[in-house]
């Protein structure tokens, strides 16, 4: 069996997945996004929320997803996406 990932990443606004769904597969860290930007941690058989991304600890997480989502309202999701993924 394949181990989970890292991270997983909830930005659905039409079904959103349970956060049970992620804690059978022992996900470590969850982000769900809506209406701005929680962070979860598994810590045994739940998950708490943090302020801080386990894998991104150095990193403002909270507030880079807030800008990359209007930069993404400017000039396409795209575009965005990878500024985003060139500051982590």
């Amino acid at each position: 069996m394949d181990p989970p990932p890292d991270l997983a990443i909830e930005s659905d606004y039409t079904s959103k997945t349970k956060l049970d769904a992620y804690l059978a597969l022992k996900v470590p860290e969850l982000w769900v996004y809506d209406q701005g930007l929680i962070i979860y941690v598994l810590d045994g058989e739940r998950y708490l929320e943090g302020e801080t991304s386990p894998t991104f600890p150095e990193r403002p997480i909270s507030t880079m997803v807030d800008q990359v989502i209007r930069q993404a309202q400017q000039v396409g999701s795209s575009r965005a996406l990878r500024t985003f993924e060139a500051a982590l």
